[in-house]
């Protein structure tokens, strides 16, 4: 008994839900997801998507041992790990003289 037949005995069933769902793979395989405009109709990168202005998504490589305290602090302190990234990074580089980077 193959796997088909014995999770779905109906056969004619099997076909009608293998054709739709063929059908929906080969009609969504060159899907690209739209792009979200500004206002100035300029498309919007993903890692903004959804966040007020000013603000990105990144991605970082934390020991672990600083996870588990931001985790903590967050749940005590009843803030989010974001603000208390934004307070710690704010403090830390608020009087830094800097450079801009050349693109």
């Amino acid at each position: 008994m193959s796997y088909k037949s014995f999770c779905c005995p109906s056969s004619e069933k099997n076909q009608t839900t293998d054709s739709a769902l063929h059908h929906h793979i080969e009609s969504t395989s060159s899907y690209s997801p739209p792009t979200q405009q500004t206002q100035n109709n300029v498309p919007q990168k993903t890692s903004r998507r959804g966040l007020r202005e000013g603000w990105t998504r990144v991605t970082f490589i934390l020991r672990e041992e600083h996870v588990e305290k931001l985790k903590a602090i967050s749940y005590w302190d009843r803030v989010t790990i974001k603000e208390i990234i934004d307070e710690a990074l704010s403090n830390y580089l608020g009087d830094k003289a800097t450079k801009a980077l050349k693109r």
